[in-house]
């Protein structure tokens, strides 16, 4: 027995409207792969937390599209704000900004908060961040302090030659 198409579109929405989390809730930051978030209400605001270690750059990134499932469509949220704080820190990027980077995030916790619209009333965006360790000087002056050890004794050799 064959399903109409309608009714397999359907299923689909269903299917991604209980796989996705509920807006106006915190969340972990989700690392490397993006993480699906779902909007339920005309206007939203989402706080995804981590922790910091050691000191580290942040990148990532936020997006939404139109959504077309044959008998709906679902427009694309429209982001008002992103805010990063934490110790010693507190960014605004304002607008529909689809990209977001800090540098020399010290240790400690740290809130990304993100604000926007949903003209269709809700719909479904992700969202991903990279957390990288910043080297230390130290590490910088090892390996200078290696490569020259390195050329020292590649000199001695073509000497001894």
């Amino acid at each position: 027995m064959k399903m109409p198409v309608a009714f397999k579109s359907l299923l689909a929405v269903t299917a991604l409207t209980a796989a996705c989390a509920a807006n106006a809730s915190t969340y972990a930051l989700p690392q490397g792969a993006p993480g699906l978030f779902q909007v339920s209400s005309n206007t939203f605001e989402d706080s995804f937390t981590f922790n910091v270690t050691s000191l580290s750059s942040l990148v990532g990134g936020v997006g939404s599209r139109d959504l077309d499932f044959g008998f709906v469509t679902v427009q694309a949220l429209n982001f008002s704000e992103l805010s990063l704080t934490g110790p010693g820190l507190n960014v605004s990027y304002t607008g529909n900004a689809a990209t977001f980077s800090a540098t020399s995030l010290g240790v400690g916790s740290y809130t990304l908060t993100i604000k926007g619209a949903a003209p269709s009333g809700g719909g479904l965006y992700s969202l991903y961040g990279n957390l990288a360790p910043v080297p230390e000087p130290e590490s910088y002056a090892m390996f200078l302090a290696g490569l020259g050890i390195v050329g020292a004794v590649a000199r001695r050799r073509r000497k001894s030659i």
